[in-house]
């Protein structure tokens, strides 16, 4: 009876290990967490594999990095942050064109993700939001 108990402990005990573990694979992960859905929010409905306005589009890494709009690791050198903060004549930045402007914490959240290597989870693709509420 006491081996049993031991033997359900160490299963039970493995089973919470296994569960936080699993948690924590994605738990901290910038891309996925925070840059992923700003730019499906923000980006995707202009910059997708059929509406690449500008040339751009970033709906994989591979079309992402090939734009050269982004140096990893160097937010400062990257086109990107410089239409996204630069203002046109207007006083607004030059990107979105037809959105609302970026807050200064999803500038910041771009402009760490660049800085700290530009990581994009391979397979990964961005997905344009699909628009549910038209109130």
């Amino acid at each position: 009876m006491g081996t049993q108990k031991t033997h359900r402990s160490i299963i039970a005990c493995c089973l919470v290990w296994l569960a936080i573990s699993a948690t924590s694979l994605h738990a901290d992960d910038p891309f996925r967490d925070h840059v992923a859905p700003l730019l499906e929010r923000k980006c995707m409905s202009c910059h997708n594999t059929d509406d690449h306005k500008g040339d751009f589009v970033l709906q994989t890494r591979e079309d992402f990095m090939e734009s050269g709009y982004v140096i990893a690791g160097k937010a400062m050198d990257s086109h990107l942050l410089e239409l996204l903060t630069t203002s046109t004549s207007g006083g607004i930045p030059a990107m979105p064109r037809d959105g609302t402007p970026l807050t200064v914490e999803e500038i910041n959240i771009l402009r760490n993700w660049i800085d700290s290597g530009a990581e994009w989870p391979d397979g990964f693709e961005l997905t344009q939001p699909i628009v549910d509420n038209f109130d």
